[in-house]
């Protein structure tokens, strides 16, 4: 499998994991209320970006896995995004 591609979308995973764990830990206190979502969401982020390396071992996935994996890796991007932006605009309000 191409792994710079992957690399590129486990990449865009990373930092928003970060972000969300941050977010669990005691720094973020005016999250409280939306911990349960947080800790939701950082278990399905991270179930994403297992498949991503686990699709990296793979010498030649078929084309259901491909099509899942150009899904995930699309959908990591923007999830990076909008979970920063959101991060920071409550940070600063």
């Amino acid at each position: 499998m191409d792994k710079f591609l992957v690399s590129a979308a486990t990449g865009a995973l990373n930092p928003a994991l970060e972000k969300l764990a941050a977010v669990l830990g005691d720094e973020y206190k005016r999250f409280k209320g939306v911990r349960g979502e947080v800790k939701s969401l950082t278990e399905e982020l991270g179930a994403m970006h297992a498949f991503l390396l686990k699709m990296s071992e793979e010498e030649s996935p078929d084309a259901q896995d491909r099509a899942w994996m150009k899904e995930v890796r699309e959908l990591s991007y923007s999830i990076r995004f909008k979970i920063v932006i959101t991060i920071n605009f409550f940070c600063y309000l």
